[in-house]
């Protein structure tokens, strides 16, 4: 049996364009998150800047993807310049 290498996790799992949305998502929450931290904000303050709930915050910090559309998180990467 051959060891099969795949783009990602979720290539492994998902159907192609599935997947790649899910990466973009990854790559857009660490990004998120990695500002929030950078600017050393609390999850609160993060929520009030972002017009979200600070339980909105916390999943963005645990990597929830799912919880999130492309839509929203570009849109909360708009709200962080």
């Amino acid at each position: 049996m051959s060891i099969k290498f795949y783009e990602s996790p979720f290539h492994a799992i998902e159907e192609p364009e599935v997947a790649s949305k899910s990466v973009l998502k990854a790559d857009l929450t660490i990004m998120i998150r990695d500002i929030i931290e950078n600017r050393g904000w609390t999850q609160k303050e993060a929520a009030e800047r972002l017009a979200v709930t600070q339980p909105r915050v916390s999943d963005i910090v645990n990597g929830k993807i799912d919880k999130f559309t492309l839509d929203m998180l570009f849109s909360m990467l708009d709200k962080l310049g």
